[in-house]
Order: C-alpha cells, then structure tokens, then sequence
C-alpha cells in the first residue's frame, strides 16, 4: 500500500490515499416456508484514489494496491480540474470496537436454531400470516494510508435481528415490524424473547386498530419518528453535496426552526443501537460531532475532505464507503433531536386531539423539503390522553414549516438502528431524539 502511495506521488498526484477493507458478513434467514443461509463468507478489497491536477483518479482491487496500480489510477485521473482535499496533521490510530461476546465464538446451527424459534412463537399468534425473521452479522476490519501521513487500522462490527409479519383482518393485510441491532455485544440470544413479546403486542394492536381522521393535526413523535424525521428531513438535506444546491443552501446562520430545536450527527453514542458510531471515517478523518441546527438556526453540514474544501470548512468525518471497494460518500451516522426539558406526559396532556405517532413503516424527503412518512405504529390522543391504535395512517409536510411548528421536547433520548442508501450504496446507521410535539402536521392515509 505505501508502495501506491509513493508511486503516485512521483507520477505528479498531489494527493493519494487507499483504503483497504475486510468484511465478514453472515446473514440467516427463516420464513414460513423455509430458513436458509442467504450471505456466509468474506469480501475484501481496496480503493485506490489520486488527485492529479485537480482531478480524481481510482482504481478498484480486489487485493491490497502496488506500484502498478498508481500508474493506472493516475492514467484514470479526469474530470473538471476543479476538485481539492482538506490536507490534515499526520496520525497513526489503531481503533477496535469489537462485540463482546465475539459472534464467531458461536456456530451457525446455534444462531439458526434462535431465529429459527423466533419465527416459530410470531407464526402462533392470531392473525399472522407469514413472517421473516433475518439475523445479520457485520465485522470490518480496515486500513486506511494517506499521502499526508495518515495511517488508521479499524476493526468493528455490528449484528442485529429484525422481524416482520403479515397479518390478515378480514379483507385488510397489515405488516408488523420490529428489530434490535447492537454494535458492542452479541445479541442474537438474549433480545429473542423481547423481541417475540414485542411482537405479540404489536400484532394485538394492530388487530384492534382504527383508521385515522383526514386533516391537519397535532401530534406527539416517539423517539424513533422523530429520528426518521432527523434523519431523513434534516439530515439528508444537511449532507454537503445535496445541500450546497439544496434549500439549506442559503440558510447557514439563520433560523429554520423553533428555537428549541437542535439537531446534530454524533460520531460516536453509548446507545448501543447506534450502530452508526465510527471513531475514524473512510478518509481516515477523525469523526466529530456535527450541530446541524442550534437553537432554531442553522449551523453548519456534514462534508467530506473534498467538501470541507469546496466550503471552506473543516471536516466532519463523513466520508463513508459500503464495501471494500466503494467511493466514500458524505453520509451521516447517529443523527438525532437533542433532548428537551419536558416530559413525555406533558406533551401528550396539552393535546386535545391529535396523535402518538410511535414507530415508522418508511417514507421519503424531497429536495424541496417536502416529505411523505407512513406510520407504522400510532395512537389517538384525545383531551390529553392516549387512546385507540391507528393503522393505515402517514403525515406530510414540509420540512421547514413542521420544525417551526415544534411547541415542546421531552427530556429522554433514545435510538433505532437502521440502514441507509445513496447513490446505490448501502450504510449502517441510527437515528433518534426524545419525544417531540409539533402543533399541526397533515394527516392522512396510506
């Protein structure tokens, strides 16, 4: 690798990095038909990056990089003329966040036969259909050497199981989900009963659930809808390269919504859920904290070296790459609400009529600010008081008029893991806050 490195160099690059990476993936998987192994084995492989004369160069490997390589990568550099990097200190980290107990310490047939369980006990309850039960099992190790003397070995992991059941009520087909991820422990033994309890619940709920009235609404966000809402209304909007054209564009340093509102992308949470938590990103930059609102106004995106340069910044650390051989991207990692000074009780009492909205079935932000969320989850709130189960119910709104309209922000802080996609790349990542009234938000059905 450091043979690329100083090969490029002499060729004329003025900057130069590799990044080579090690997954370990095992994916398990039993319905109501079958249970297979959908994903066993190892990837690896490196992505060599040059900027010769302001234009990037790659070369993608399916080993480590020689001397070679650099020449193809600089033979590759084209483009405008116009890119640049942030040059950082020279560092040499060793980072390891390794799951305790280690998941390789337990076999296959072992981990199976708990999944197997867990679709067995959701397949019993009344309704149920079908049912997907998926445990996945992530392990990285990666290098990253740089032309600017950086050079950061990672090792980390995540594993987690997710559930979903389709249950039939009379003509309607409803889905039930839920899942539990951890990026310090091992957790595929100890969250099945909980994870089986929780779905129990959920189907009842739903079982009884009632259709929600048409119009515009107060309402009381769960920590998990309002990280989707972080994540996908703010967060996607606040990633340098769609903002710098988007319509946070103009609107650094001033207000965009309640003051009591300040959202942020941390690097690293204690939550063990946030499997979004990176120490260094894929551009071996040390990840920090990013305060995308403060107070209501306006602060500052999440970039990458490229970025920080195009903006004048610092980096925030980022960069992120699916796979051994993908691009980095800017993208978040642990984006949430910062907690209030309310409680949840409190929110929920100075409602007349409205709704708990508690967990998400997907949704989409626009690059206007308009977003589309269904809920997976949610409750009829009635003189201050929590009531009926909601199905087939989802909200609109823009982005800017519903983080004005914030009127009040609990004091817990709680997170869900999650996976997202970019320009065909796919991330681990986590989103949450505390519970969040906003006083008028449209509702309607999915």
């Amino acid at each position: 690798m450091e043979e690329a490195l100083k090969r490029a160099e002499e060729l004329g690059a003025s900057f130069a990095d590799v990044r080579y990476t090690r997954v370990r993936t095992l994916v398990l998987v039993a319905n109501e038909t079958r249970e297979y192994v959908e994903s066993n084995g190892v990837t690896e492989g490196a992505l060599l990056r040059v900027l010769v004369d302001g234009d990037w160069g790659l070369v993608s490997l399916r080993r480590e990089p020689r001397a070679e390589d650099a020449e193809r990568a600089v033979s590759n550099a084209l483009g405008d003329r116009k890119s640049a990097v942030v040059y950082l200190k020279s560092k040499k980290a060793e980072v390891s966040l390794p799951l305790n107990p280690n998941p390789l310490n337990f076999s296959l047939e072992e981990k199976m036969k708990v999944v197997r369980r867990i679709r067995d006990e959701v397949m019993k309850l009344e309704g149920v259909k079908a049912v997907t039960v998926s445990y996945r099992e992530v392990l990285h190790d990666k290098r990253y050497l740089s032309s600017d003397s950086r050079d950061v070995s990672q090792a980390y992991g995540y594993n987690g199981v997710s559930v979903t059941a389709v249950i039939k009520r009379g003509d309607l087909s409803l889905t039930v989900f839920d899942r539990f991820y951890s990026y310090k422990r091992f957790v595929l033994f100890d969250v099945a009963d909980e994870l089986i309890e929780s779905m129990g619940r959920k189907v009842q709920e739903k079982m009884r659930a009632v259709s929600p009235k048409v119009g515009k609404f107060p309402v009381v966000m769960a920590p998990e809808v309002v990280g989707v809402f972080a994540h996908e209304a703010v967060g996607h909007l606040s990633e340098a390269d769609l903002a710098v054209s988007g319509i946070f564009s103009d609107k650094l340093g001033k207000p965009v919504a309640s003051e009591i509102v300040s959202i942020s992308d941390s690097p690293m949470v204690d939550d063990e859920q946030a499997i979004g938590s990176i120490v260094y990103d894929d551009e071996g930059v040390e990840a920090r904290k990013v305060e995308i609102i403060k107070k209501g106004v306006l602060n500052e995106f999440l970039n990458d070296r490229y970025y920080a340069a195009y903006l004048g910044a610092n980096p925030t650390g980022n960069a992120r790459a699916e796979g051994p051989i993908s691009r980095p991207l800017v993208r978040m990692r642990n984006t949430h609400f910062e907690p209030g000074d309310s409680t949840r009780e409190e929110l929920v009492s100075e409602v007349n009529e409205g709704y708990l909205l508690v967990s998400m079935s997907g949704g989409q932000t626009n690059n206007d600010g308009t977003f589309q969320f269904g809920i997976d989850e949610a409750y009829e709130i009635v003189n201050g008081e929590v009531g009926r189960p909601v199905t087939f119910l989802g909200i609109t709104g823009s982005t800017l008029e519903t983080l004005k309209r914030v009127s009040g922000v609990s004091k817990e802080l709680e997170f869900s893991p999650g996976f997202c996609g970019k320009m065909g790349q796919t991330v681990p990542v986590s989103d949450g806050g505390p519970y969040v009234r906003v006083d008028e938000v449209r509702v309607g059905g999915v």
